[in-house]
């Protein structure tokens, strides 16, 4: 698994935060999109699966993620756990905590939960662990329920 931010975060000199919104900060959220693309198509190539960690809330992206993966096993997991646990989590993160921005982005993606281009997981009362493992089975039926 990689995070697109990390890529993002390669920029030495002239890094902007994605948010708030700036010109400079969309160019270099682009510019790690297509950076996760050209890596995640790379070790596809070399038969490994690949998981991209990244916040795709507008469509713009999302479409630019299917469009650039079309004909390989491509899916999209959201991560929805309830408000209160996100707060909650957030506050316990010493590094890269987002304060009100992940509340602000919960309330985005509760409104547009039920898009039926991506599977929603509630991980209210699950470990990292417990997450990852009903993922993994979720992939496992939706690359069978393809190969159909």
């Amino acid at each position: 698994q990689y995070r697109q931010d990390f890529l993002r975060k390669m920029i030495n000199s002239g890094y902007v935060k994605p948010f708030p919104y700036s010109k400079e900060g969309d160019s270099q959220i682009k510019l790690g999109v297509k950076n996760a693309i050209c890596l995640a198509n790379n070790f596809f190539e070399y038969g490994f699966n690949v998981f991209i960690s990244d916040i795709a809330v507008h469509k713009v992206k999302l479409n630019y993620y299917f469009k650039q993966f079309a004909g390989k096993p491509f899916f999209v997991i959201l991560l929805l756990p309830s408000k209160e646990i996100v707060g909650l989590r957030d506050s316990q993160r010493e590094i890269r905590a987002m304060g009100q921005r992940a509340l602000d982005l919960h309330k985005e993606f509760s409104e547009i939960k039920n898009e039926k281009r991506w599977v929603v997981v509630d991980s209210t009362s699950k470990t990292a662990n417990e997450t990852a493992s009903n993922i993994f089975k979720i992939l496992k039926k939706l690359t069978r329920e393809r190969a159909v």
